[in-house]
């Protein structure tokens, strides 16, 4: 069974802004996680687009933190943005037509804890000092 993360201060970008939104996004995929193990799969979707729009307002953010920086990390990132979004809403899509149960939550927090592990903390420490 799948169990909701926290984000702990081991994987904090040190930027409030962002931490903030990583620990709601991450809280947004409990909830799913949550409504799916009781069987409420129509809010357990309507819940998986309302974290969607957490990402897409999120990497709206971080876009225009990076304006100007034209590093290759800075690219690699936002266009993981898009390989995110993408993969997510044609999840959602699918979710919509029919709940594949935790294998698609287990892949929703997989892509998203992989971003923000392997991308957000290591953007925030590059450009932030």
């Amino acid at each position: 069974m799948l169990r909701p993360i926290e984000l702990t201060r081991a994987f904090e970008t040190g930027h409030e802004k962002t931490d903030d939104e990583h620990r709601e996004i991450l809280k947004s995929c409990g909830e799913m996680i949550a409504l799916q193990s009781v069987g409420q799969l129509t809010d357990c979707s309507r819940e998986f687009g309302a974290c969607i729009k957490q990402c897409e307002d999120h990497f709206d953010g971080e876009k225009q933190f990076l304006e100007g920086s034209n590093t290759a990390t800075a690219k690699a990132h936002l266009v993981d943005h898009a390989v995110i979004l993408d993969k997510l809403t044609t999840m959602h899509k699918d979710c919509n037509k029919g709940c594949t149960g935790g294998e698609c939550l287990s892949e929703i927090m997989h892509t998203l804890v992989r971003h923000i592990l392997k991308h957000d903390i290591a953007l925030h420490r590059k450009f932030d000092t």
